[in-house]
């Protein structure tokens, strides 16, 4: 697994759509997710597994 990130900065544009989505809860995520391609809709599937831990810090700073 990938190290939890400890700033925006850190993140590709994947990982910040991961981050986003898990802020956003399932049931929102998966509104969102269900217009992307399979293979959007796969590698956020990927970026999101492989984080450990999202804070509530990087939340605000990916949203902000």
């Amino acid at each position: 697994m990938t190290p939890a990130p400890r700033k925006a900065d850190d993140l590709t544009a994947q990982q910040k759509v991961a981050v986003l989505l898990i802020a956003l809860g399932e049931d929102t995520a998966s509104e969102i997710v269900r217009h992307l391609s399979d293979e959007k809709t796969e590698r956020v599937a990927e970026s999101i597994a492989k984080m450990r831990a999202v804070s509530a810090e990087l939340i605000d700073e990916v949203l902000w």
